[in-house]
């Protein structure tokens, strides 16, 4: 089903949450989504993930969830090389 897996860095504490975002072309909504996640994720007491699965992006997307999963331990992109619809992106 993916064709790539990123995670630059391993989560220490067990997983409680995780969130799963498909993408499509995001590179506009993308840098506040990871502001509010960031957010988000700081104030909780219990460890998350979120997973980015990016459907075969043809703009940036891929390159700025890539920078950002340096930056942010709780961020995993799957990226799938072809668009096959959100859907796919649940299964």
């Amino acid at each position: 089903m993916t064709d790539k897996y990123i995670s630059p860095m391993q989560t220490q504490k067990p997983v409680k949450l995780t969130i799963l975002i498909p993408t499509y072309n995001e590179e506009d909504s993308l840098p506040a989504c990871l502001e509010s996640l960031s957010v988000f994720v700081s104030k909780q007491i219990y460890c998350i993930e979120t997973i980015f699965i990016d459907s075969g992006s043809t703009d940036d997307s891929i390159k700025i969830l890539e920078l950002a999963a340096f930056k942010f331990p709780w961020l995993k992109i799957i990226r799938e090389e072809k668009r096959n619809g959100v859907g796919s992106a649940f299964q």
